[in-house]
């Protein structure tokens, strides 16, 4: 249900973060882009069409007369994501770029960035909006169901039919629409909720977007506050054609009370009762439909004693064997915590391995005691699975794991990719040089 997504960006921050692409130089051209869902016109302003049918129709600012004020517009159509970016960087108040991407597997990512310049003769605050239209007939008599809320407190649900009775949602981070024959989400907060508070500085995108029906559009907006010392401020979202559950696409979607975030998976090993929460694992083998388990189950034992917390039984090995330990997961970055330990004899040495590489190796464990030994893991996409390996000469013996998502692959704007899909073009942001006086 990945297919069509749209994500559209817009950053606006009182001081920017380095702002790197990933993918290749622009090569100027006039051309539509368009990824086999998605079809974008080569204009300044936006126009997205799917299945012959005009999905946006425009957007617009409230900060300028329109985005034909551009000096530059660029298609880079045979790069490896094709894109177009809009560009304006000699404004006498401000300087914008925003760009338009089509990734192959029917995503369209649109970005747009604006910077204020210092107002020396007014301390009067300024509301900045960008706004996009979608005609209202697309979208009316849908089913929606939304995730709306400030980052400080819980994230709310709203389901409901779309349509002038019902066509307002206020500080929305992702809705979807159902429809008989076409469904298409919006993804307001793609970097994920700990991505950063709902107005963020250093170039982060704003938390949330409201939405509201107004005549024959829907119009998609997000607003922030333009300081007089300068602001930079921004924005993303993604469009699915297609449904798909907020909790598959957010690693920490409800952990706002915990700062530290939630765990994906725990399991124990060797425990008399099941212990809330955890999945008691024991020597259970792993299956397809269970999604966890052990890779093979000869040569394992449970160790039990008569206490019934966690870090007082375990399962442990046979001398010489190896085994893995194996979750399904979604591609993403995770913490693996790891505690091992015998109550009634020394373990050791072994290593541990993550997806095959060494992570920690020589582990001796006197009788009794248990180590926790923390592992991070980016398990990038096709992959599916974390193993977590076990092997040594001597007894190794486990007690506990968990599994923290820290973020998806797809809230990735940090690591394997920045905010812009198309890089050495300009981009509005303050500079860090310190000049000299002269």
């Amino acid at each position: 249900m990945n297919k069509g997504r749209i994500r559209i960006s817009i950053f606006l921050s009182a001081v920017t973060s380095l702002i790197l692409g990933i993918h290749a130089a622009s090569v100027e051209s006039t051309e539509d882009i368009s990824n086999g869902v998605f079809t974008v016109k080569a204009k300044k302003s936006l126009e997205v069409v799917e299945g012959g049918t005009v999905f946006i129709e425009k957007d617009m600012s409230n900060s300028f007369d329109s985005f034909e004020i551009a000096e530059e517009l660029i298609t880079s159509n045979n790069a490896e994501v094709p894109a177009i970016n809009v560009i304006y960087k000699n404004g006498k108040d401000l300087q914008f770029r925003k760009e338009t991407a089509l990734h192959e597997d029917g995503i369209l990512e649109l970005t747009m960035r604006v910077r204020f310049f210092p107002v020396t003769d007014s301390l009067v605050k300024r509301a900045f909006t960008y706004s996009f239209l979608v005609p209202a007939k697309i979208l009316d008599g849908m089913e929606f169901k939304a995730v709306v809320g400030r980052i400080h407190g819980k994230l709310k649900r709203m389901e409901g039919r779309f349509g002038p009775a019902n066509g307002k949602i206020s500080q929305c981070r992702y809705i979807v629409f159902e429809g008989e024959k076409n469904s298409f989400t919006f993804d307001f907060n793609p970097a994920g909720p700990f991505s950063g508070v709902d107005f963020p500085r250093y170039g982060n995108p704003v938390g949330y977007w409201d939405i509201v029906r107004e005549g024959k559009y829907v119009k998609f907006s997000f607003s922030g506050n333009v300081e007089y010392y300068g602001t930079v401020i921004a924005g993303k979202v993604f469009i699915y054609k297609g449904i798909h559950d907020f909790e598959q696409k957010h690693a920490q979607y409800d952990e706002y009370d915990c700062g530290q975030g939630g765990t994906a998976h725990k399991f124990t090993f060797g425990t008399f009762e099941d212990i809330k929460t955890f999945e008691k694992a024991d020597c259970g083998e792993y299956s397809p439909a269970k999604k966890w388990g052990w890779e093979k189950t000869a040569g394992l034992k449970t160790v039990q004693s008569k206490q019934t917390d966690i870090t007082s039984n375990c399962v442990a090995s046979s001398s010489e064997v190896s085994n893995n330990f194996i979750v399904d997961v979604q591609p993403g970055v995770y913490l693996l915590t790891v505690r091992c330990g015998h109550n009634t004899q020394k373990t050791g040495p072994f290593s541990i391995s993550v997806n095959g590489q060494i992570a920690a190796e020589n582990i001796e464990i006197p009788v009794g005691e248990t180590k926790t030994l923390d592992f991070v893991e980016y398990l990038r996409a096709p992959g599916k699975q974390i193993k977590i390996g076990f092997s040594g000469e001597n007894t190794w013996a486990v007690r506990c794991i968990m599994l923290q998502a820290i973020v998806f692959q797809n809230e990735d704007f940090s690591i394997d990719r920045k905010l812009w899909v198309t890089d050495k073009l300009f981009s509005p942001e303050l500079e860090y040089k310190n000049k000299e006086n002269k």
